[in-house]
């Protein structure tokens, strides 16, 4: 099925999955959070416990085209990982 397809079909059958969605995230601790490649790049993020929920929507969107905002969040504490 084509992204198009996946998308007509979405806003048929569920529409609220198309909603945008919120998460807090990092990046991880480690040197390949970030890489730079010929055809692009490629992030990790770590997502907190409490933030999964937010997170699950996206699973459906795995073989769509996403429109990605990216904004600095103050500093706070998840149980005890600091971010």
């Amino acid at each position: 099925m084509s992204s198009r397809d996946m998308w007509d079909q979405m806003k048929k059958e569920e529409p609220e999955a198309l909603e945008p969605i919120t998460f807090l995230a990092t990046f991880p601790d480690i040197q390949s959070a970030i890489k730079i490649g010929a055809d692009g790049v490629r992030i990790q993020l770590d997502i907190p416990e409490k933030e999964q929920d937010k997170f699950m929507p996206m699973v459906k969107w795995k073989r769509m085209v996403l429109k990605v905002t990216v904004e600095p969040e103050e500093p706070r504490i998840f149980g005890a990982i600091r971010y």
